[in-house]
C-alpha cells in the first residue's frame, strides 16, 4: 500500500538534498530504449534530416492516411426521442460520415471515429467510469456497440474509444471497497496517505489530496475521480485486460485520456511524465501487440512538443503511436487571429524536427475541452474558418475534426464544458434533427444555414469546403504521408507559411496568407520543384508561372487565402 511513509520516501527521492526539484517537466526522461540488452540499432528512418523537415512515412499504417472525427455520443444523434444521443442514433448517421463508396464525394469522407467515453458513468461526460466493460445505459448496450462497429467497418470506417486510464469514478465498486479502510482487498488499487499532503496540481493551484474517513486519497482532477495506483501490478494488469476486452470486440484503438499523469512520485513535477508512466505505456503496447498489432494508441499529452515527443518511446520499444499536437493547434489559432504565420511556423518546425520518425502527430483545431474554433475565430470572418480547414487538412499529421466543426458550430452560452458539447445540428428547428424530443441541452443555433441540411446543397458552404478538402487529401497521398519541408517565403501583407509535400514523383506546394488583406506571397527559387508552371489542386490560385527555374514564384493570395499547387505536366 502507498502510505504516507512510502510517499514521504518518494518525495525525498524526487527532491534534491537542498529541496530543489530534481525532476522537471522539461527534463522528464523518456522510457529507456531497451531493457538490459543494450541500445538497439538505430533505424534508418530515424536518421537526421534538414531543419524544419520530416521524411515521408515509411510503411504507413492505416491511421497515417486517415482523417479522424471526434464524437460526443450524447450530442450526435438520438434514436429514441429521449433527448440524449445514443449508439443507434450514431449508427443511423454513418453515411453522412462515410458512405463506404470511395468514388462519391457526397459524404464527409472521414476514416476513423473517436468516441468520447461510452462506459457506464454517473456523469454526463463519462470521464468518471463505474464499469469499464459496460456501455452507459443512456447510450445503449454492448449489442448496440457491436452493431455500430459492424456497420462502420463495412464502410471502411475505424472506431476508437476513450480509455480513461488515470482514474475511475469515486462511485466505482473498486473505490467503494478501497474506501472501507486499510484492510480492504482493493485498498492498494488507489493512492492513500495517513496524513494530509499539501500538494498543488502540476499545472497550478488546486488540491490533489482528499479526505475519506481518517485517510486521504490522491485525485488529480477532483475528488470524484480518484487516481488508480499503477504501482500496483494488479491495477496495470486489469487495465491491460480491459483494453484487450475492447479490442477483442472490434474497437480499433483508444484515445488515452490524461496520458501523462498515471504514476506520481512526489509533488509538482513528480505528478507528471514520470519514468513509471512511460513504462506503463511501453508495457501496455507490448502486451497487446501480438494479437492487435495495428491498434491505435492516441495520447492526450497536453504539454509542449519536446515532452510529447518522449511518449513515442524508442523505435524498438514503442509507447504511443500518435499524440495530439497542442502546440500547433494553439499556434494555428494565434496565426489566424494575428494575421501572421510566425507562431504556427515555429510550432510546426518544432514538431517536424522533434518527433521521432516512428511517432505520429494528431493535428486538430480545438476539441471538447476547448472553446470551439468557430467561436474563437468569430471576429475574423468566415474566410478564417476556411483557411483553418485548409491548414488542418493539408499540413502534415493525421487531422481530427471535432463534430460540427465542418458546419461552423459554435459554443453555446456560458463558460462550462457543456457549452462546448452541444447537439449536432442536422436540420432547422428546436430539435435540429438531433432528436424528436427535447435536446439534453439547447443547440447553439436552430437556423437552417447552420445545419447539415442547409449546407449540403450549397457548393460554397463550409461543409462543402471540408468535404472537398478531405477528398483532396484522399486523392493525393503526398498530403497525408509525404515528406514535408518548410519553404522560404515572404508576404507583402505579413509573414505567410509555405511548405513542400513530396511523395515519390508527386510534389505539392502549399502557400497560406494569414493576413486580413490580400498579399503577394513570394516563394524562393531554391526550394521549389524544378518547374516553371504550376496548376492548382485547390485554393485561390488557378495556376502560376515563373520565368525560369532560377526565379522565385509569386502568388497573389486574397485575404486569408491559400494555394495548393503541383508542377504542370
Amino acid at each position: 500500500m502507498r502510505t504516507a511513509a512510502a510517499l514521504a520516501l518518494a518525495v525525498a527521492l524526487a527532491l534534491g538534498c537542498g529541496g530543489t526539484p530534481a525532476l522537471t517537466v522539461a527534463d522528464a526522461p523518456a522510457a529507456p530504449d531497451a531493457a538490459a540488452d543494450g541500445d538497439p540499432a538505430v533505424d534508418a528512418s530515424e536518421a537526421p534530416h534538414p531543419p524544419c523537415s520530416a521524411p515521408a512515412r515509411a510503411a504507413p499504417a492505416w491511421y497515417d492516411t486517415a482523417v479522424g472525427y471526434e464524437i460526443f455520443v450524447r450530442s450526435f444523434a438520438d434514436s429514441d426521442g429521449d433527448g440524449v444521443g445514443d449508439l443507434k442514433g450514431l449508427t443511423a448517421r454513418l453515411d453522412y460520415l462515410n458512405d463506404g463508396d470511395p468514388a462519391t464525394t457526397t459524404d464527409l469522407g472521414v476514416d476513423v471515429l473517436w468516441l468520447m467515453p461510452i462506459n457506464q458513468s454517473p456523469s454526463y461526460h463519462g470521464y468518471d467510469v463505474t464499469d469499464y466493460r459496460a456501455v452507459d445505459d443512456e447510450y445503449g448496450t454492448l449489442a448496440d456497440l457491436d452493431a455500430l462497429l459492424a456497420a462502420a467497418h463495412a464502410r471502411g470506417l475505424r472506431v476508437v474509444t476513450d480509455l480513461v486510464v488515470n482514474h475511475s469514478s469515486s462511485q466505482h465498486p473498486w473505490f467503494l471497497d478501497a474506501a472501507r479502510g486499510p484492510a480492504s482487498p482493493r485498498r492498494d488499487w488507489y493512492v492513500w496517505s495517513d496524513t494530509f499532503l499539501d500538494w498543488d496540481r502540476p499545472w497550478g493551484p488546486g488540491p490533489v489530496w482528499h479526505q475519506r474517513g481518517s485517510s486521504w486519497f490522491y485525485a488529480l482532477f477532483w475528488d470524484g475521480m480518484p487516481d488508480l495506483n499503477y504501482a500496483n501490478p494488479a491495477v496495470a494488469a486489469e487495465m491491460t485486460d480491459i483494453a484487450r476486452f475492447w479490442l477483442g470486440r472490434g474497437v480499433d484503438g483508444f484515445r488515452l485520456d490524461a496520458a501523462r499523469y498515471l504514476v506520481e512520485t512526489g509533488p509538482g513535477p513528480g505528478q507528471s511524465d514520470t519514468p513509471q508512466t512511460h513504462a506503463f505505456w511501453r508495457d501496455l503496447r507490448a502486451a497487446l501487440a501480438p494479437d492487435h498489432p495495428d491498434a491505435l494508441y492516441l495520447g492526450e499529452v497536453w504539454t509542449d512538443t519536446a515532452v510529447v515527443a518522449t511518449y513515442f518511446g524508442a523505435a524498438g520499444a514503442p509507447e504511443l503511436t500518435m499524440s495530439f499536437d497542442f502546440d500547433a493547434a494553439a499556434a494555428t489559432l494565434t496565426a489566424l487571429q494575428t494575421g501572421s504565420a510566425s507562431a504556427l511556423a515555429g510550432a510546426l518546425c518544432q514538431r517536424l524536427d522533434g518527433f521521432p520518425a516512428h511517432g505520429r502527430a494528431a493535428s486538430f483545431l480545438t476539441n471538447h475541452d476547448q472553446v470551439r474554433v468557430a467561436t474563437e475565430l468569430a471576429g475574423a470572418g468566415p474566410d478564417a474558418l476556411r483557411l483553418a480547414a485548409a491548414l488542418l487538412l493539408t499540413l502534415p499529421g493525421t487531422p481530427w475534426l471535432y463534430y460540427g466543426e465542418e458546419l461552423g458550430l459554435k459554443n453555446g452560452p456560458g463558460g462550462g464544458d457543456e457549452a462546448k458539447r452541444l447537439p449536432m445540428q442536422w436540420a432547422a428547428g428546436q430539435g435540429v434533427g438531433f432528436t424528436a424530443g427535447t435536446p439534453w441541452r439547447a443547440p447553439a443555433s436552430t437556423a437552417v444555414l447552420d445545419s447539415v441540411a442547409g449546407q449540403t446543397g450549397d457548393p460554397d458552404s463550409l461543409l462543402s469546403h471540408y468535404r472537398a478538402l478531405i477528398h483532396l487529401r484522399r486523392a493525393h497521398p503526398a498530403l497525408s504521408v509525404g515528406a514535408t519541408r518548410r519553404l522560404e517565403a515572404s508576404g507583402s501583407a505579413g509573414p505567410p507559411l509555405a511548405l513542400l509535400r513530396e511523395l515519390d514523383d508527386t510534389r505539392v506546394v502549399l502557400a497560406f496568407n494569414f493576413a486580413a488583406t490580400p498579399s503577394t506571397v513570394t516563394l524562393a527559387a531554391a526550394d521549389l520543384p524544378p518547374a516553371t508552371h504550376f496548376t492548382a489542386l485547390a485554393g485561390h490560385v488557378a495556376q502560376a508561372s515563373r520565368a525560369d527555374t532560377d526565379a522565385p514564384l509569386e502568388l497573389l493570395l486574397p485575404a486569408r487565402g491559400f494555394a495548393v499547387l503541383t508542377p504542370a505536366p
